[in-house]
């Protein structure tokens, strides 16, 4: 696991009660990786596809505004929601991820 997403998930767990995430939202910036002419559609379309391929997050809802990437919905434990962050995060043209996604176990 690479450093970075080991200290998300410590500040994750500390920062989220066990019983499904409610502490709230998770709002994570990589930088301002902003990429002229990206849009939202683009970028919503993007993760979906990500997200599809990836049985614990095929059912994640994605939204998108001004670059900002927002996940809702449920997820089956606290790893898959950090996965989700980092593979938003990952796509071009995303200015930050807000993490609302709550998980079963």
């Amino acid at each position: 696991m690479g450093h970075a997403l080991v200290a998300f998930l410590t500040v994750a767990l500390l920062a989220s009660p066990l019983t499904g995430g409610a502490a709230g939202p998770a709002i994570e910036t990589r930088g301002l990786r902003e990429s002229p002419g990206v849009s939202d559609t683009h970028i919503t379309t993007a993760v979906k596809t990500r997200f599809s391929q990836d049985t614990d997050l095929k059912h994640v809802k994605v939204r998108t505004d001004a670059g900002v990437v927002t996940l809702t919905g449920k997820v089956p434990t606290v790893v898959a929601s950090a996965k989700a962050s980092e593979m938003a995060r990952d796509i071009t043209g995303v200015r930050a991820v807000r993490n609302e996604l709550g998980y079963t176990r």
